[in-house]
């Protein structure tokens, strides 16, 4: 999906839920506090990996709850370092360093099944679509991508503000 499109089911979803919201925020204020501790903790998070990643072979990737802006104080941060390009010892060492911020800022980990909370290599993703060596939970990380992910980058805060 093109970033454009993106923006557009972006957009369509936000202005769904602002219309279930409609001018009463007492009605969905539960919504609106986790929209904006989304925006919070997304800002936190972009500062957090700051120049950690290399921006030419790879992105720390947000999916579940704080990629849909339904972020609480009890969620956990479903996470992967998508790489696009060979795999590298490097790349290893910034999941390692990654997931000790990540453990010092207090971010709840993602859950044990490993589908999130490292690497992730984008052809691993492509290349075994429906072939043998495809799993679930290489589809689970391809659909998760394609539905509800969100790339968190130094501009994620400004991003987020403008999008809620």
């Amino acid at each position: 999906m093109g970033d454009s499109m993106r923006t557009i089911v972006r957009i369509e979803q936000e202005s769904a839920l602002n219309a279930l919201r409609v001018k009463d925020t007492t009605r969905r204020s539960n919504t609106a506090a986790a929209q904006s501790f989304s925006c919070v903790k997304s800002a936190e998070l972009a500062q957090l990996v700051g120049d950690l990643l290399p921006t030419d072979e790879g992105c720390l990737v947000v999916f579940g709850s704080l990629a849909r802006g339904e972020y609480t104080a009890d969620s956990d941060l479903d996470w992967a370092v998508l790489i696009d390009g060979r795999a590298d010892s490097f790349h290893l060492k910034i999941v390692h360093s990654l997931k000790h911020k990540l453990n010092e800022a207090k971010f709840n980990l993602p859950g044990p099944t490993a589908v999130f909370g490292g690497l992730v290599f984008s052809h691993d993703l492509v290349h075994a679509i429906g072939g043998e060596e495809d799993t679930n939970r290489n589809m689970t990380r391809r659909l998760l991508l394609l539905l509800e992910s969100t790339a968190i980058d130094s501009h994620s805060s400004m991003k987020c503000t403008d999008a809620f």
